[in-house]
């Protein structure tokens, strides 16, 4: 007998397709957490599920009632003694509710050991197999644990001190998509598993009946139109957990990177507050109770919508600011876009980058870029959607010209030889003009790029602000003379106008560096008393 646990639908799904997959003919037991799903859904769900007839029996745990019986909750400063009781509770009220008992079973494969059946086994160390909680989080892991920290502290601590998410070596698998994992990713426990390739080895009727258990619709794509696919992601796993910045993000990607495309959105299974046909009319949404793993199963060509083939759409595009289920989508694009833990916090840095990757087109001959990751990142991304080709060094090398784009966080360019750089770009200085001092630096070289974001209903500027910009060449300062642009952002409901020029700002920084020269080199002036002074 096996014992299969999940706590969420993509849990739930890896635990279907692995059973059907490699142990189709084997009796096994199905394990869901209660809060997987709201109530009267996840009913149904498991009703529909029984009916299919692959698992012996299917439990839905209380959660919520072992809560109430472990006793109290756990912090940061609980003792070991107080997280040893709580941890004795949990698998007491556990073993009074399955009767049958946990020792019965040959193999266990869990999702989330961080619920208590994940915690029985971690305390009495009985050897498991661990399911990564989503696609590519195996190599992130602390990631993981400030998510089960925002939802339930207790789970936190508990899983801390036993060494959950994969971390103990009671855990003797560890299935994830290998591919989708950090590069310093190593675990000699490591399994290559994936829903996509799970199902592909499936029985084709047994396909069939995991598509209908989720309700799944077959959609029609057009082909000859570029297609992407958005994919949302839950707002309490977002570091800003309001509605307006989930929305906000939403549209400024869609403006950036999907504009002119046929968008095809799959919300977060509880994603459930944000409208997208109302934020994005001309979108299609797929339901949000399908898991965005089966969509290469229910996707099909629009002139062809019976076709036998499951795996015949690609997208030219999966972007998502922080679902990691976009990892698990690279069979089916072009490219993948995924914008990162922080993206919800420097969502509108995303003009900044527009206008550097559209300036660096203009002054591009044949120079490499030099920059940090991050903007590296950013940057990356506006190339592919301009299909615009240039390198990225990941160090200086003496035999390349240059474009180096400069954050703080981007200390490594302080050792770069100036003389090899023709163009500048400044980011996220903290103080905007201390480089002017700077000896390597010629002040008439530089020039400002002043752009702002003019909300087109209510006429007022949304966000403003300027990137300094050192050009040595003057080749280069010619081909930008004059040079502006802008961006209408239809969905975001504004405008970016951007426009490099001898700005106020340049002014007066120059100003105070010719102040503070003077005062270098004139200290007896402050010293010099005036006639009224002396008389005084």
């Amino acid at each position: 007998m096996i014992l299969y646990h999940a706590s969420t639908v993509y849990h739930t799904l890896c635990c279907i397709v692995h059973k059907l997959s490699i142990r189709r003919e084997e009796k096994a037991v199905l394990f869901i957490v209660e809060y997987m799903l709201p109530t009267n859904e996840l009913h149904a769900y498991v009703k529909k599920l029984k009916s299919m007839h692959w698992f012996h029996d299917i439990r839905i745990v209380p959660e919520k009632n072992f809560r109430f019986q472990r006793g109290f909750e756990l912090t940061e400063k609980s003792s070991k003694e107080d997280i040893e009781q709580v941890i004795q509770n949990i698998c007491n009220s556990l073993e009074k509710w399955y009767k049958a008992g946990f020792t019965q079973f040959d193999e266990y494969n869990v999702a989330a050991d961080n619920w208590s059946i994940g915690v029985y086994l971690l305390y009495h160390r009985i050897p498991y197999n661990y399911f990564e909680d989503a696609c590519g989080i195996m190599g992130d892991t602390e990631r993981f644990l400030r998510i089960i920290r925002n939802f339930n502290e207790t789970n936190y601590i508990i899983s801390n001190y036993l060494g959950g998410v994969g971390r103990s070596r009671t855990a003797k698998r560890l299935y994830c998509s290998l591919k989708s994992q950090s590069k310093d990713f190593y675990d000699d426990r490591a399994i290559d598993f994936t829903i996509y390739e799970s199902v592909l080895r499936m029985n084709p009727v047994d396909v069939n009946q995991l598509v209908d258990l989720y309700g799944c619709d077959t959609y029609p794509i057009n082909q000859e139109q570029e297609n992407v696919l958005f994919l949302s992601q839950r707002l309490p796993t977002l570091t800003i957990q309001k509605i307006e910045v989930q929305e906000r993000m939403t549209v400024l990607i869609v403006d950036y990177f999907c504009s002119g495309c046929n968008i095809i959105v799959k919300p977060h299974p509880k994603d459930v507050w944000i409208d997208y046909k109302k934020l994005i009319p001309e979108c299609h949404v797929v339901n949000r109770s399908v898991p965005s793993e089966l969509l290469p199963f229910i996707l099909k060509k629009k002139e062809d919508p019976e076709t036998e083939s499951l795996d015949t759409i690609k997208f030219s595009l999966c972007i998502t600011p922080n679902s990691t289920s976009v990892h698990g989508l690279a069979h089916i694009a072009e490219a993948t876009m995924y914008f990162g833990n922080d993206f919800e916090v420097n969502y509108e840095r995303l003009h900044i980058y527009y206008i550097v990757a559209k300036f660096i087109q203009v002054v591009f001959s044949d120079e490499h870029i030099l920059t940090d990751t991050i903007t590296k990142g950013y940057m990356k991304q506006f190339f592919k959607r301009q299909e615009f080709d240039i390198d990225f060094d990941e160090q200086f090398e003496f035999n390349n010209k240059y474009i180096c784009i400069k954050s703080d966080s981007n200390k490594e360019s302080d050792r770069y030889d100036i003389e090899g750089i023709e163009t500048i770009i400044f980011l996220n200085e903290e103080n905007s003009y201390a480089f002017l001092l700077e000896d390597m630096y010629r002040q008439e070289e530089f020039q400002i790029i002043e752009y702002e974001v003019m909300n087109a209903i209510e006429e007022k500027i949304e966000v403003s602000g300027s990137i300094w910009i050192n050009i040595s060449e003057e080749r280069v300062r010619d081909k930008v003379k004059e040079w502006k642009g802008s961006c209408d952002l239809k969905h975001t409901g504004s405008k970016l106008n951007y426009q490099l020029k001898e700005s106020n700002e340049l002014r007066i920084a120059r100003g105070k560096i010719k102040a503070m020269e003077y005062a270098m080199q004139h200290p007896s002036d402050k010293n010099k008393k005036t006639k009224k002074e002396e008389t005084l």
